[in-house]
């Protein structure tokens, strides 16, 4: 994948105008987005814009602009965010000789001083290496996946204590568990959401409070902890395919 498959047209051309005595002729894009060819230039606005984006630069508030892509790349933004401390707003136009457009173009200016010609290059190249080092976004996993889960849940019951029940519409058989994971995976704080009769919601807890390590949910490339809600089904069926 080229490393600026993702950075917006109206930023490969700013750079490409920025550095291309150094770099040769900026990169052309296959497709050219509306706003580049529907604006209409506005100079006392550009102006301004320029003037603005000197303002913020100085003031260390960095911010770039670009009209809406799909799907957002939320790792890329983020590297933006958290590497380099720039924020990115969606807006209606920022095409050459537009507000927008003429802020970015100073403001890129200055922050490739700052950072370096190539900082949005490395920023993707950051963005597409992150789920190679840790999962971007990703809910918990049991180690061995659902099918494991239930054949550790259910081959640990003591379905003498808490025997199966029917599984009907009219009678429900299960109980719901929820506990918190936290952000190495580990099971805390069961407790029975929904429950049955004391034998079958204690049965539940004892076997929850022994699961193992799970992998933890992911949010921007990092462990967060967050609250799960097991089932533990009671059912005959259950009980044929995993009593030991």
């Amino acid at each position: 994948m080229p490393v600026h498959s993702r950075i917006p047209y109206g930023l490969l051309t700013v750079a490409g105008l920025l550095l291309g005595s150094c770099q040769g002729p900026a990169e052309s894009p296959t497709e050219v987005p509306a706003d580049a060819a529907l604006a209409t230039p506005d100079p006392p606005r550009c102006a301004q814009g320029m003037v603005e984006a000197l303002r913020d630069f100085g003031q260390g508030h960095y911010q770039l602009h670009s009209v809406e892509f799909q799907p957002p790349d939320s790792r890329y933004l983020a590297v933006l965010a958290e590497r380099y401390h720039i924020g990115w707003r969606f807006v209606e136009s920022a095409a050459p000789g537009t507000y927008y457009g003429c802020y970015d173009s100073l403001m890129l200016g200055q922050l490739q001083k700052r950072y370096g010609p190539d900082f949005l290059a490395r920023a993707q190249q950051m963005a597409d290496s992150l789920d190679a080092i840790s999962p971007w976004s990703a809910y918990p996993d049991f180690p061995g996946g659902v099918e494991a889960l239930q054949a550790f849940i259910y081959s640990r019951l003591n379905w003498q204590l808490a025997p199966a029940l029917p599984d009907t519409a009219g009678r429900p058989c299960a109980v719901h568990v929820q506990f918190r994971l936290d952000e190495r995976g580990r099971v805390q704080q069961p407790q029975v959401l929904k429950g049955l009769d004391a034998a079958h919601n204690q049965e539940a807890l004892r076997v929850v409070r022994r699961l193992p390590r799970w992998q933890p949910a992911y949010q921007r490339g990092r462990p967060i902890a967050i609250t799960y809600t097991l089932i533990v089904r009671f059912s005959r069926a259950n009980q044929t395919r995993y009593q030991r």
